[in-house]
């Protein structure tokens, strides 16, 4: 299992998630990963980082293209609560914290 991840975009991720009362920086599945409540909500794998939010909020992502795309952990699988983010600089990730707040509220079980 390849468990590659960028440690630029990971660097950044420390310094704008861990901060944020309640979050922890952890591993799952040899990835770095943040969570909430004890709850996985984000984590770095492969060239993108990966985000938990409502099914119909990642479709609503994914239709509208650009960095948003469906994750799948093996090919041919989608995870529906998930989407993929993948942007070429790690600062690029920083627009989209309204996300990253969206996704530790969800876990967290607010609205």
């Amino acid at each position: 299992m390849d468990t590659s991840y960028r440690e630029d975009v990971k660097a950044l991720l420390d310094e704008i998630l861990i901060g944020i009362p309640g979050v922890k920086a952890s591993k799952a599945f040899g990835y770095p990963c943040y969570k909430v409540s004890g709850r996985i909500f984000c984590f770095v794998s492969g060239d993108a980082v990966q985000l938990k939010l409502p099914a119909s909020r990642v479709e609503s992502l994914v239709a509208e293209g650009g960095p948003y795309h469906k994750f799948g952990p093996v090919e041919g699988t989608t995870w529906r609560e998930w989407v993929a983010l993948e942007w070429q600089t790690p600062a690029d990730y920083e627009q989209a914290m309204d996300l990253f707040i969206e996704s530790i509220e969800y876990v967290r079980g607010g609205s």
